[in-house]
């Protein structure tokens, strides 16, 4: 296999403060400084097929941004941008650049540099390519994650993955993509500092312990799944952030100390748009919902204000499909043995394990927040009409939308599974 990899920084420019992602209708959540940088990291991969992989210290890129990084970096290196996927850590802690409303400003200023910055990545990428081995590593790490939804009960998936991409010639560490599945909302929203969270900051003392190295972090399928530290006050998220960060490089370490290597190569990438079922929201429900935003104060009545209209706009215009749907961008990517797909979800748990028993477990990474940004994706007890839940009916409002039905689970399930099973035919 051939593989390059880079890292680039996306850090806002000196004199920038723009607000950060989630935690409350209109907060103004406004950085204040810089704690770690952020970065963009590409891996160019080459072997029988093209595939570029970009991971972003980003909560999530809104579907249009996407679109324009994926064909800037795939132009940079001869590809389509069928072949490149953007992928998001999902910190809380970076410009807000996802089309959620209200829940972090859409800074426009870093969004006008990620397609030239991702080009510049991936160019450099694949300039440092070289001939490289292939070892896969897995350990558990089950001290950091909760299920901040279903309690001590509900599922978790405490895997930690690594495949680590070394020089042929060296055995030199050139490349590292690390699989987990924990929200990175260490801090919170007290905090007002930029930083990658605890994934960034293990992914940056890594390479920092193995120079010329690129680590790139691969969040899985964190929904429901919340760090056991989360919601303190900014000193103390600090701390709990470096303490956090140095015990999941250790885990991360321990993976790649695991490793066995990788026989045969393979790169192969498959990109499509997957059909998905929408329940269409009644003039009754919009108007509740109107109604109840204005009962929460300021903040929530001027979200209802914009997303009210956004709502029945859209309503209209599904109302004349046959069936009401979205088609969101998947895709997937073989490297080797390990089948990697890829979907714009919040996914629950359970869902990401559905699909990874459908693919084989112990080959099969689920990653989120690619390529777009769609909400979330739980579980199907999560739509029960009673529920108002958050997840399944709280975060479309939010976006202007109608939500999703309650086949969503299932359906994305079915839809990974085909084109994860596609890239291995």
């Amino acid at each position: 296999m051939i593989a390059g990899f880079s890292r680039v920084e996306i850090t806002p420019l000196r004199g920038e403060h723009p607000e950060m992602m989630g935690f409350g209708a209109f907060l103004g959540r406004t950085a204040l400084e810089v704690l770690q940088p952020i970065h963009v990291r590409a891996s160019y991969l080459e072997d029988g097929g093209k595939a570029l992989v970009l991971s972003f210290d980003l909560c999530g890129l809104s579907e249009n941004l996407s679109d324009a990084v994926r064909k800037a970096a795939g132009e940079a290196v001869g590809l389509s941008a069928e072949q490149v996927v953007a992928t998001c850590t999902h910190t809380h802690s970076a410009p807000s650049v996802m089309p959620i409303i209200g829940w972090g400003e859409f800074d426009e200023a870093t969004a006008g540099r990620l397609p030239r910055l991702a080009a510049q990545a991936a160019e450099a990428a694949r300039e440092a390519a070289a001939a490289v081995a292939v070892e896969s590593g897995r350990t558990t790490f089950e001290w950091l994650s909760r299920n901040r939804v279903y309690g001590s009960e509900g599922p978790r998936d405490t895997e930690l993955r690594t495949l680590a991409f070394r020089e042929m010639a060296s055995g030199r560490l050139l490349g590292l993509w690390a699989h987990y599945t924990c929200h990175p909302v260490l801090l919170c929203e007290q905090c007002r500092v930029i930083s990658p969270d605890f994934c960034g900051v293990a992914m940056q003392a890594l390479e920092a312990t193995n120079q010329g190295a690129v680590c790139s972090f691969l969040q899985g399928y964190c929904g429901d799944i919340n760090p056991v530290w989360a919601h303190m006050k900014q000193e103390r998220s600090i701390v709990s952030l470096a303490h956090a960060g140095r015990r999941f490089r250790v885990a991360v370490e321990q993976a790649m100390a695991a490793s066995q290597p990788e026989t045969g190569g393979n790169v192969r990438a498959a990109s499509e748009a997957l059909p998905l079922s929408v329940a269409l929201m009644s003039e009754e429900a919009i108007r509740a919902f109107e109604a109840n935003a204005v009962a929460r104060g300021e903040g929530w009545r001027r979200l209802a204000g914009i997303a009210g209209p956004a709502i029945r706009a859209e309503g209209e215009k599904l109302r004349a499909m046959k069936r009401p749907q979205r088609n969101v961008p998947t895709a997937a990517l073989a490297v080797g043995k390990h089948t990697l797909v890829f979907h714009p979800f919040e996914m629950f748990t359970q869902v990401g394990l559905d699909i990874r028993e459908r693919l084989g477990a112990d080959t099969a990474w689920v990653v989120g927040y690619v390529n777009g940004y769609e909400g979330y994706a739980p579980t199907i007890d999560r739509f029960a009409p009673t529920t108002g839940d958050y997840a399944a009916h709280g975060v479309p409002l939010m976006m202007g939308r109608n939500p999703y039905s309650p086949a969503l689970p299932s359906e994305l399930v079915e839809g990974l599974t085909k084109i994860g099973q596609q890239v291995r035919e």
